[in-house]
């Protein structure tokens, strides 16, 4: 057979566009798919220019690149096949390797020319002809050749019946098979001499390049990337030469002869000028055209990279992603759903409309979520449609997706590519659709913002655990105490319920069942806390035992039917055990409403843990609202009885107490008496400013003992004629820490401490042991100091004469806001000077 081939034109322009994809390619990211479609792409280069270059018998000869040109041929269906096996991601490693080997084989026998020689050339009326010459061996390239073709058509219908891809997507490149067997056909017809075969192998490499593009593969701006600027630059600027040379050595010979030794250098210097030029007008115009959005990107994500960076807040991150997402992409909609545990579902927490945040919830479980997991990358609603995948998806799933128009679903996964959570894109733009630098934004935006909220969701965490209970998962004491007083500070509310629960008898029922059985019981009373105050309350553990509960704007009844239920709800929890009977547990409750019985967050505490004090010494399992007149207070235990009147707890534990004041008499006959005139003032006051019974038997019985650490203290001291240096005061300054030594130890005793401690406490913040000012200081403690300090100076003592009443009062006035609380200064006076308060005064109901 003889082909005579006058045309150059289409193989070389073949050959330039070959070149213009390969350096496209190079420049690309690479993956299986990119590398296997360079070799493809490599294989289809060298057959056109191995044909290209033997026709022009170019060095080193025809012969040389016709072995180039054959190889190629002869290579093509191996290398399509491995473009589809990597495409399809194929698994058939035995085929895959049984076609690569015969291949090789088949180059290496045609190296020696086994099935077709190299053809001699003729030449006929001067054209050039290449005479060919075969025999029936041919067949053998023949038979591989179909056989591969087959096994693409094979592996094609495999991927087509498990439809676990999308085959459809080839329709183009199947089409360019199908024209590159044609091109071939018709350029052996006889008579032909057009390069049928050239022609459509470059509209076969131009439909599979197509298809990288629609799958997202490959990025279409790397068509204008420098290398391929270059080699276009230099080819136009070659052909523009080529015009030039003619007419630049006619001008120079004719205007410029002193310059025709160095004509080629001018001829040089004007193709760079032209080179450079042609380059800088390509760049700017593909820049204008293909960069600018691409430029606007990464301009949107170094801002957003660097605002994420700076936060550790989840809320603000989102904010963030959702509208660097929004401006890249063609999308109106963005959602963002995180894996809750409890409900095994991916929840909205955040959305670009508020209106459905919390609508869109996809089940753990969900074949689209398996999908997801499963990739590990962007998926696309369009491209899973055409899948089998979508037709095993829940109708539930299906729904959601028509109703939010999602188009897109971006996985965030943490450093063990567990799904934590993922990004929802909706409402895309008709006009637009989303190609390789999209997929490449929205991993770029995947990266950023799944590093920063495990950043920030690691620091809310730590945030988290440093204050809560880690049993319980309440708020702990620090940050209950600072949400209460930032609460009342803020002025927000009318009123606020304080509710304090503590268990009955707990160290015995951990004592009987073991610290496990208790921490249970702990977890399953929090849990029902939690429950019940919902949102209209903040709860959180005050000790071991103990709970507490403020309620905003809620009054006394309301949180007592609050403190019922869980009451009621505690006896359910010890009945629920039918088949181990536990001791029941019960608790003791107080309830104090600010500003109705308190006026400061001090004042809101103490009287609070008074109504506790109460219910337990008052027969416990049951719940005290404090107020001021102590006929108001309420108590309900396990006969539910009604409003009745507080008797006190004193004459209970008066031989105690007076055992102590006895001890301290016999060693020290003035701290005795000095201990009940103290404990008189201090409780008359009380009862004036409106505290309740209880409290102010609380305050009495904390006088009589405020100075019992007095025992510890050597005579030499007590009873020093003169002024104590500093060592002796320091000394003198221990009774407090003494006294609370001593009391702590005394069985139901220890609710006394708060008072007995704070009474050298001064206003200003200048006293001792702690240095505590104003309102943090008991208000106990306080009426104790007033009563202290005036009976001390009106004593007389070994280092000093009496004061009279009147010097006292004055002194008290003066040191009001400085040492004493200057309410509690000047009620104390008016009651001294109206005779409510005198020396030496009994107790009221002695």
């Amino acid at each position: 057979m003889t082909h005579n081939v006058p045309y150059i034109i289409i193989p070389t322009l073949a050959l330039i566009c070959y070149v213009v994809l390969l350096l496209a390619m190079l420049s690309s990211k690479k993956n299986r798919i990119i590398n296997a479609f360079i070799l493809y792409l490599t294989v289809f280069m060298l057959w056109t220019g191995g044909s290209v270059f033997m026709r022009m018998q170019l060095f080193p000869g025809y012969q040389y690149w016709y072995h180039v040109s054959i190889f190629s041929v002869f290579a093509i269906a191996f290398f399509l096949y491995h473009f589809l096996y990597c495409y399809l991601d194929y698994k058939n490693h035995i085929i895959h390797s049984l076609w690569g080997i015969l291949t090789l084989i088949l180059l290496v026998l045609t190296y020696f020319e086994v099935f077709l020689p190299v053809p001699t050339l003729k030449s006929v009326d001067g054209t050039t002809i290449f005479v060919y010459t075969s025999d029936w061996k041919l067949i053998f390239p023949t038979i591989l050749v179909v056989a591969i073709i087959i096994s693409i058509l094979n592996m094609l219908y495999h991927c087509y019946k498990k439809n676990d891809f999308d085959v459809l997507t080839l329709r183009p490149f199947l089409v360019g098979g199908l024209i590159l067997v044609l091109g071939n056909i018709l350029s052996v017809m006889p008579g032909n001499i057009f390069p049928w075969d050239t022609l459509s192998g470059i509209i076969n490499a131009g439909l599979a390049f197509y298809v990288l593009t629609k799958r997202r593969i490959f990025k279409l701006t790397l068509l204008v990337s420098k290398s391929v600027l270059v080699f276009l630059s230099l080819i136009i600027a070659g052909i523009l030469n080529l015009f030039l040379l003619d007419l630049t050595s006619k001008l120079i010979d004719k205007y410029f002869p002193f310059l025709i030794s160095q004509k080629v250098a001018v001829q040089c210097i004007i193709f760079g000028l032209c080179l450079l030029l042609i380059y800088k007008v390509i760049q700017t115009g593909t820049n204008l055209l293909f960069i600018k959005k691409e430029q606007t990107n990464k301009d949107s994500l170094k801002t957003f990279s660097s605002q994420v960076a700076k936060s550790l807040d989840s809320n603000t991150i989102l904010e963030l992603s959702e509208k660097v997402l929004l401006d890249g992409l063609p999308v109106s909609r963005v959602y963002f759903l995180i894996y809750d545990k409890k409900r095994d579902h991916y929840i909205t927490i955040h959305s670009s409309n508020p209106l459905t945040e919390k609508t869109l919830t996809f089940a753990a479980d969900a074949p689209l979520i398996q999908q997801l997991k499963s990739q590990d990358q962007c998926i696309f609603i369009s491209d899973i449609k055409k899948t089998a995948i979508y037709r095993a998806m829940w109708e539930k799933e299906k729904q959601l997706i028509d109703q939010y128009a999602l188009t897109a679903l971006v996985p965030l996964s943490d450093d063990d590519s567990n799904l934590f959570g993922f990004i929802a894109l909706g409402d895309q733009d008709a006009k637009s659709s989303f190609d390789y630098d999209s997929v490449t934004f929205m991993e770029s935006i995947r990266a950023i913002s799944t590093i920063g909220l495990r950043n920030a969701t690691m620091y809310e965490q730590a945030q988290l655990e440093a204050i809560t209970d880690s049993l319980t998962g309440l708020y702990n004491r620090r940050y209950f105490i600072n949400d209460l007083e930032s609460a009342m500070r803020s002025k927000k509310y009318e009123s606020i319920a304080l509710l304090l629960i503590s268990l009955d008898d707990f160290r015995l029922y951990n004592e009987l069942y073991g610290s496990l059985e208790g921490d249970k019981a702990l977890e399953n009373i929090s849990l029902r806390i939690k429950n019940t105050i919902g949102d209209y309350g903040v709860a959180g553990r005050f000790s071991g035992k103990e709970f507490i509960i403020y309620l905003p704007d809620k009054t006394h009844l309301q949180a007592l039917q609050l403190a019922q239920s869980l009451q009621t709800q505690m006896t359910e929890l010890s009945n629920k055990n039918e088949n181990v009977k536990l001791k029941h547990l019960t608790f003791s409750a107080g309830i104090c409403v600010y500003p109705y019985s308190a006026m400061t967050y001090s004042e809101l505490l103490t009287n609070t843990n008074m109504a506790v004090y109460q219910a337990k010494h008052t027969g416990k399992n049951r719940i005290i609202t404090y107020q001021k007149e102590a006929e108001n207070s309420t108590y309900l235990g396990e006969s539910n009885s009604a409003v009745t009147k507080h008797s006190g707890a004193y004459e209970e534990y008066a031989s105690t107490i007076y055992a102590l004041t006895a001890a301290i008499d016999a060693k020290d006959h003035y701290t005795f008496n000095h201990s009940q005139n103290v404990a008189t003032y201090a409780s008359v006051l009380a009862k004036h400013k409106g505290l309740n019974a209880a409290h102010v038997d609380l305050i009495y019985e904390a006088g009589l003992l405020h100075d019992i650490g007095k025992i510890a203290i050597p005579e030499s001291i007590l009873s020093k004629p003169g002024k104590l240096d500093d060592e002796e005061f320091v000394v003198m300054q221990s009774h407090v820490v003494n006294s609370i030594e001593i009391i702590r130890h005394l069985p139901n005793l220890d609710y006394l401490i708060p008072a007995v401690t704070g009474h050298h406490e001064r206003w200003d913040g200048k006293g001792y042991p702690r240095g505590i000012s104003g309102d943090e200081i008991p208000i106990g403690a306080r009426c104790l100091a007033l009563a202290d300090s005036f009976d001390a100076m009106i004593s007389k003592r070994s280092y000093k004469d009496p004061s009279s009443v009147e010097f006292a009062c004055n002194e008290i006035i003066k040191c009001a806001g400085l040492q004493f609380d200057p309410e509690l200064a000047f009620s104390f006076v008016k009651l001294i000077k109206k005779g409510v308060i005198y020396i030496n005064m009994p107790r009221e109901n002695e």
